[in-house]
């Protein structure tokens, strides 16, 4: 019985220890987009025209991107064409060599 009121005292003391070791947050320059407004409808950026261009900007370099990438994987690479003709040749031993 004395173990259990000794183990609950040191835990009850241990817990009011705790507690009085409150420290307060850092200051928010710790935290550069803390006042940062996310939400497009109101950031300054958008709402008088400036982000507008950028984003466009941003548009066309993606389309620009995606053509070229687009003709990039229709034209097959020279190694993969020279492979498909040695698997020509090993299945049709006929079509020279």
């Amino acid at each position: 019985m004395v173990t259990r009121r000794g183990l609950l005292c040191l835990c009850l003391g241990i817990l009011s220890m705790v507690t009085g070791c409150y420290v307060d947050p850092p200051p928010s320059h710790y935290f550069p987009y803390a006042g940062v407004d996310m939400d497009p409808e109101t950031s300054p950026g958008h709402s008088d025209g400036q982000g507008i261009d950028y984003e466009r900007q941003m548009d066309e370099q993606e389309q620009q991107y995606r053509r070229q990438r687009s003709l990039q994987e229709r034209a097959p690479e020279p190694t993969y064409r020279e492979w498909e003709r040695e698997q020509e040749r090993v299945r049709d031993p006929r079509q020279g060599g």
